[in-house]
């Protein structure tokens, strides 16, 4: 059994990889510190470190580098040339085994970031909020009767179809973003939000990248589910698309006996309807054709609910 060679174990912690491949095939876990000026980055790599980690089976020293001491014996030399022969081998076949993976889940559904980050049993009493990017903060909220009173409102009358849930569940989880938000500071103006892409968050605990939004979104769907106001879709596991200086997490819901639909608060604003997007498309083309986006939601305030500053929205 071969295993990788420690040089190359550190040097994968060094920059930030785990050498351990997550649950789906396509991904890997990431660690990046909660400090690093380039946490956005974090978005735009999450996704694609497997490759890294299925590939690099030696040091670079046995790979990049021929045998280095003139002592060396021809037996060593030999060693040496094969070290590099079968770890080509191995490169190869760790490619072929991602693509292979990849084509098997062409939705790329996956749980990597539930089962680190969620709570599988979110309450309307104990919501888990991530935030300051990649989760590198978590915080509790609860929305007290009030407060899931205006969310039920979001679903009144009942949707007669699909399409028209979808666009209740936009300004669901808009509303949540802020009712929660108001409680954990996140309901604030998303300024790393820019031209569909995310920037470095410079430290600011409010900021959310892909993977937050990503979580997030799947607690408030679950919570919408299990409150009985979705009839015509189910939340399905996360999904992640891109390419390996661009990819991105987002939430999935799936119409029942139909396809799913990624939903992407990072492309807008906290508090603003987020798109929901055909999965397939989302994944394929980037950056997606969007209608113009809609009005962000209003709290109504009441005195039983907290205030707090949207700044801006």
């Amino acid at each position: 059994m071969l295993v990788p060679a420690r040089p190359a174990l550190r040097r994968l912690g060094e920059l930030g990889l785990d050498p351990v491949p997550a649950n789906n095939s396509c991904r890997t876990v990431a660690r990046t510190p909660p400090t690093n000026i380039l946490g956005h980055m974090h978005c735009r790599w999450c996704g694609y470190r497997a490759t890294l980690a299925k590939i690099r089976l030696f040091s670079s020293r046995d790979v990049l580098t021929p045998p280095h001491s003139a002592a060396m014996s021809i037996r060593d030399r030999a060693k040496g040339g094969r070290s590099v022969r079968v770890c080509g081998i191995f490169g190869w076949l760790g490619v072929a085994w991602l693509l292979s993976a990849c084509a098997e889940n062409p939705s790329h559904l996956n749980t990597t970031y539930l089962d680190r980050y969620a709570d599988p049993n979110p309450t309307l009493t104990s919501v888990l909020e991530c935030h300051g990017f990649s989760c590198s903060e978590a915080s509790r909220a609860a929305l007290n009767r009030d407060a899931w009173r205006q969310v039920a409102a979001v679903f009144a009358p009942r949707a007669k179809d699909a399409p028209t849930e979808r666009r209740q569940i936009a300004h669901g989880v808009a509303l949540i973003q802020l009712l929660v938000g108001q409680q954990t500071g996140t309901a604030a103006h998303q300024w790393t939000h820019r031209d569909k892409y995310i920037l470095s968050n410079l430290n600011d605990p409010t900021q959310l990248d892909c993977i937050d939004e990503a979580v997030n979104t799947w607690t408030y769907l679950t919570l919408m589910e299990r409150g009985g106001l979705l009839h015509f879709h189910r939340v399905a596991k996360l999904s992640h698309a891109g390419t390996l200086i661009d990819p991105r997490n987002a939430a999935v819901l799936q119409e029942i006996g139909g396809q799913y639909f990624a939903i992407d608060p990072a492309l807008v604003d906290v508090g603003v309807p987020p798109p929901i997007i055909p999965l397939d498309s989302w994944i394929a083309h980037w950056p997606p054709d969007l209608p113009a986006s809609e009005a962000p939601v209003r709290l109504r305030v009441s005195p039983k609910l907290a205030t707090a500053s949207n700044n801006g929205l």
